[in-house]
């Protein structure tokens, strides 16, 4: 959390603990979602050369 984002709410805990983690949620979902998609691809990719 950057120094300005850690002063503006450091006066509520909650509400800061609740910012990072939300922070960390919008970093993890495109990484997930950008895992998911190559794993579908490079699956259907070895089931093609199988054949």
């Amino acid at each position: 959390m950057c120094p300005i984002c850690k002063d503006a709410l450091s006066s509520v805990a909650n509400l800061a603990q609740a910012f990072s983690w939300s922070v960390l949620l919008m970093l993890g979902v495109p990484i997930l979602v950008v895992a998911v998609i190559t794993t579908v691809i490079i699956r259907a990719h070895r089931r093609t050369t199988k054949q």
